[in-house]
């Protein structure tokens, strides 16, 4: 009837001859029509009703009954409700306060269980930093020891780098130099020297030529050789011996 209601009001509005845009507002107009003016209530009991006695309702006995037992009944049921949730709200606060001890004990435990973990951080913060004194007190020595074989090594090169100086020093006597190359170039002239030689089967050492400064070779007188300070290879054997006094 609602949903009908605003159709039959704008065919209403629309028979009696107004336009669409009427026709939208064709509700108001209709619930302004049905609107009854109201009394104010400051103006108190009209005079019509001031001798007025009103009658009282007749309840049937009957009627009367059940309507008194289903109130009573409702009656019943209400403050059975209310009582359930009496004793439901009873546990609610009773579990909120277990639940409050649970918590603390809960917060109780945790701190313990921090105060055991801060510990144990600690033991192994000092068994860490033991381990780091040893392992840095081992790098140390490791390191004095690789500074002594270095220094060790470091003077043996010097002592090598001496030596090696002082052959050279040695040596230096016999370079030739722009002082003394005159001299050695006489020298070298003067005396010509074959370095070739050879060694008969006697063990015998012929050294190489001499050349004199007139030009003139000199063969260097041979150099006899015992037989014992020969090698194995040019030593006689018993039968070439023994041979050599047959004959």
């Amino acid at each position: 009837m609602l949903r009908s209601g605003p159709q039959v009001l704008k065919r209403t509005a629309v028979s009696i001859g107004l336009d669409a845009t009427a026709a939208q507002h064709a509700v108001c107009l209709q619930q302004s029509r049905g609107v009854r003016p109201r009394k104010p209530w400051g103006l108190g009991l009209a005079k019509t009703k001031w001798f007025k006695v009103p009658e009282m309702p007749q309840h049937d006995p009957d009627e009367w009954e059940e309507l008194s037992r289903l109130g009573h009944r409702h009656r019943r049921f209400v403050d059975s409700i209310a009582q359930f949730c009496k004793e439901e709200n009873q546990k609610h606060a009773a579990g909120s306060a277990e639940a409050g001890q649970k918590s603390i004990e809960e917060d109780a435990e945790w701190a313990e269980g921090l105060l055991r973990i801060k510990q144990w951080n600690e033991e192994v913060a000092a068994k860490r930093n033991e381990r780091l004194a040893q392992e840095r007190k081992m790098k140390e020595e490791e390191i004095h020891q690789r500074i002594l074989e270095e220094e060790k090594q470091q003077e043996q090169r010097l002592q090598e780098i001496e030596e090696y100086i002082r052959k050279e020093k040695e040596l230096s006597v016999s370079y030739i130099t722009p002082d003394n190359i005159d001299k050695t170039i006489e020298d070298c002239l003067e005396k010509v020297t074959d370095y070739n030689w050879a060694v008969d089967v006697r063990g015998r050492k012929y050294v190489g030529r001499f050349v004199t400064a007139s030009g003139e070779e000199e063969l260097p007188d041979s150099v006899e050789v015992e037989e014992e300070s020969l090698p194995p290879l040019f030593q006689s054997s018993p039968t070439g011996s023994s041979s050599s006094r047959s004959s």
